[in-house]
């Protein structure tokens, strides 16, 4: 509804593309609830930009990139012709089950803006992927767009990181 107020706003030769997330919402995980979502959106220019990270973030069980990149084409897969929406890949690595297995599902006493973005980070971890699993998503979605989304704090830190990935991604 919010982005239908706004729509006309927007030139009609971009193409919005919608984040899938790790939380309850466009998590990809369930091919009629993205129905649901884009049968509602009262625009044709419109799409899905796939966050690797994000949808390794629904599935605790997975432990390696093997494992991740399968899991992202089975579900990929799973969605039918809604996955001709994937445009684009926000392409990262996180396999944080061992950590979202590992807490009390209940809002903490102590709870302040240091601590909420410490728990967000140790879930998402915006990783570079470190095998050919890497290059097994990029061939199987086929996206128009890739965006090497990882963590870093400076541009030194952030070269070597895309170096990695780009090493296996291609």
């Amino acid at each position: 509804d919010v982005f239908n107020a706004v729509a006309d706003e927007i030139p009609a030769n971009v193409t919005v593309l919608f984040e899938n997330l790790w939380w309850p919402g466009l998590r990809l995980t369930d091919a009629r609830k993205v129905k649901f979502f884009f049968e509602r959106i009262e625009r044709k220019n419109v799409g899905i930009m796939l966050d690797t990270g994000h949808l390794m973030n629904t599935n605790p069980r997975l432990r390696t990139e093997a494992e991740a990149a399968d899991f992202v084409c089975r579900t990929v897969d799973k969605l039918g012709p809604y996955a001709e929406l994937i445009k684009g890949v926000h392409l990262s690595c996180s396999l944080s089950g061992k950590y979202l297995r590992s807490f009390e599902r209940k809002v903490p006493a102590d709870l302040n803006a240091e601590a909420i973005w410490r728990h967000i980070a140790a879930i998402d971890l915006h990783k570079p992927f470190t095998t050919t699993a890497a290059k097994q998503i990029l061939q199987c979605v086929q996206p128009q767009y890739v965006n090497h989304e990882l963590a870093y704090e400076t541009i030194e830190e952030m070269i070597p990181l895309m170096q990695q990935q780009l090493s296996v991604a291609r």
